[in-house]
């Protein structure tokens, strides 16, 4: 059985009052917090809900982020990328058996697209993505023309995704894009992070609550990157919000860029200030575009914890200060 549904007070109306948000329910479970990573109180937020989730809900929370780690307890290995690439494509009954084989062969065109960029080979120089439908996946069968060619280098990357390590903070599994990456190496990490989460929550016997939590770094999403690189995480961060949609799970995406939130349907948008971004919304023109003077009365005080939440199917437009700790649990009936 799943635990009883809840929402949570996650700020207040600057004149008094909680607001609350009901994470669980599958036309509320998308969120785009879009601010600078150098805000407190984004950072701050982040960690609080994720925290009351996982031990007040028994959530399980998975966050993929380019921020530094903090101290990590133990490694978690995912076997689970090989494991769904050992079935079939579904048969014809399945409702969603070409969403399911869409997902798969992204994912493995996608990421070897991607080695072939690391490595500054035309994607053609690879063997074709071809396998057998009715007895693997894309991936399984594209290593096995891989061995038969006895493509050394291939065959090494291809074995990063036998295990997919994250690892544990407290009861939240986090996923670490290393800082120091190349373009090119952040976009297949990032890939490979998403890909053995969706793989995982596929894997589940049972449903289980989720709350995913997606940090691309700006860095894989600005206007300069290589449009392929950009089209790969614009489609990996569809598929989290796709299995919010599907699962249950919730998913935030918290971003210091505004590309792509207005290209995929999240529900609940929050604007918190940014800086070297896409957008700047001090801007005169972005000001007026907006209509929001108390919010931006507030930021030129110095409160950057005071957010624009939008609700973009009712189109409620609210100004609150989002809490960096309370943060609290309403049952909902």
């Amino acid at each position: 059985m799943l635990a009883k549904q809840h929402a949570v007070i996650v700020g207040d109306y600057l004149s008094g009052g909680g607001f609350g948000w009901a994470y669980w329910p599958k036309y509320h479970a998308k969120l785009a917090l879009i601010g600078t990573n150098e805000n407190g109180s984004k950072r701050q937020f982040l960690k609080e809900f994720s925290s009351l989730l996982s031990t007040k809900c028994k959530v399980s929370v998975h966050w993929i982020t380019g921020e530094d780690s903090a101290v990590m307890d133990e490694a978690i290995a995912y076997d689970s990328i090989p494991w769904v690439e050992g079935f079939s494509d579904p048969p014809e009954f399945f409702e969603d058996r070409h969403t399911f084989m869409d997902i798969r062969s992204f994912f493995t065109s996608s990421y070897v697209r991607l080695l072939a960029m690391k490595h500054g080979i035309n994607r053609d120089d690879l063997p074709p993505l071809v396998y057998r439908e009715h007895m693997e996946g894309p991936l399984a069968g594209f290593r096995r023309v891989v061995n038969q060619n006895r493509i050394a280098w291939l065959e090494e990357e291809l074995k990063e995704l036998d295990e997919v390590h994250w690892h544990r903070e407290g009861d939240i599994r986090k996923f670490h894009v290393a800082r120091n990456l190349s373009i090119v190496d952040s976009a297949i990490s990032f890939l490979k992070a998403v890909w053995s989460v969706w793989a995982y929550i596929a894997q589940l016997k049972e449903p289980e609550r989720l709350l995913l939590i997606a940090e691309p770094p700006k860095e894989l999403l600005i206007e300069t990157t290589n449009e392929q690189i950009r089209e790969v995480i614009v489609k990996a961060l569809s598929i989290l919000g796709y299995l919010a949609e599907e699962t249950t799970t919730t998913f935030v995406l918290s971003s210091e860029m505004l590309y792509p939130v207005p290209e995929l349907p999240f529900r609940h948008v929050v604007i918190l200030p940014t800086s070297d971004s896409d957008i700047n919304l001090m801007e005169r023109s972005n000001r007026d575009n907006v209509q929001a003077p108390l919010l931006f009365a507030e930021w030129e005080r110095g409160n950057h914890g005071v957010c624009l939440w939008e609700d973009r199917y009712t189109g409620e437009r609210h100004i609150i200060q989002l809490r960096a700790a309370g943060h609290e649990l309403v049952e909902l009936t």
